[in-house]
């Protein structure tokens, strides 16, 4: 009796704390009856395979330590970019994250992180890696918070669920290291679980002095979509109207062009894109840029 009562009560705990990420609660708003399950974070080392740089001294990729950083890797009068990956994705030779690093080391000059979650992020149960992101999210804080390089030279990039952790590091970085995040990248958000929710759960304009959502996928989740159609970001790009993208027959492709766009950028000046209110581009006025553009991705204008 007292073995199944001690079970019970941790299979209903609502707190869990790990050493330098702080603690985690799947009460309300992380929670939300009928749409957000009850999932309390995992730890790092169950959910985060590794972080890497790369720059003008570290053409080669190399290991870095969230926990204890070396800021030699680091050169530290350079921006520093972090990118992350969404649900069932890893960072690998076909990754969108190797090329971007390819072009970020070949055309812009940075610091360029590469963070691996696939631990967490190959988990079958979607609702586990929506809240693990709250874990990477806080090792990226940790990791950044070390560095000597100005805060508003930091700029994280997530797509999919990985838009919520670089949401998350913005936040933890801001709440625990008295420290604002430059820019916030979301490439096409996830949806699921999150778009309902309140701001402190999914991305927000609020996050990080800068916020850009591309949104590549964005539409009803009962129906099916798989990126957020809300307008969260300080800069909101909706390219070919945000929903379906050209080339594509299947929501899990048109999800996947976010990425693509922004890594695209980063060699390029980006596309003008008319700023323009989601409701104002369904009525047909945004065909121009008398009311003002903006460049999508890398070279944003704002930042």
């Amino acid at each position: 009796m007292k073995i199944a009562s001690l079970l019970f009560a941790f299979s209903n705990a609502a707190n869990v704390c790990y050493n330098n990420v702080g603690c985690f609660t799947d009460d309300p708003p992380f929670s939300v009856n009928g749409y957000r399950p009850r999932r309390l974070p995992q730890s790092p080392n169950d959910v985060l395979t590794g972080m890497f740089i790369t720059n003008s001294k570290n053409r080669v990729e190399r290991a870095v330590n969230w926990q204890s950083v070396n800021e030699g890797l680091f050169e530290t009068n350079k921006k520093v970019v972090v990118m992350t990956h969404g649900w069932t994705d890893e960072y690998d030779d076909k990754s969108f994250m190797t090329k971007a690093r390819d072009n970020f080391l070949n055309h812009q000059s940075v610091n360029f992180i590469s963070v691996d979650w696939s631990k967490g992020s190959q988990n079958l149960d979607y609702f586990q890696s929506a809240a693990d992101t709250q874990t990477v999210g806080r090792t990226i804080a940790k990791m950044l918070s070390q560095l000597s390089i100005r805060s508003s030279d930091f700029t994280c990039v997530g797509h999919s669920l990985g838009g919520h952790v670089c949401s998350y590091a913005a936040k933890y970085l801001k709440s625990e290291f008295r420290k604002t995040m430059g820019q916030v990248v979301g490439m096409d958000p996830a949806g699921p679980t999150f778009e309902r929710t309140t701001a402190e759960v999914r991305i927000d304009h609020t996050d990080a002095t800068f916020v850009q959502i591309i949104h590549s996928n964005g539409g009803d989740e009962d129906a099916g979509f798989l990126g957020m159609n809300a307008a969260f970001g300080h800069a909101d790009f909706y390219p070919n109207g945000g929903v379906r993208q050209p080339g594509c027959n299947n929501f899990v492709c048109d999800h996947g062009e976010a990425p693509k766009m922004y890594v695209d950028s980063i060699t390029h000046n980006g596309c003008n894109i008319p700023v323009c209110s989601k409701s104002n581009y369904d009525a047909g006025r945004c065909t121009n840029c008398l009311s003002g553009c903006n460049r999508m991705g890398w070279n944003v204008k704002g930042f």
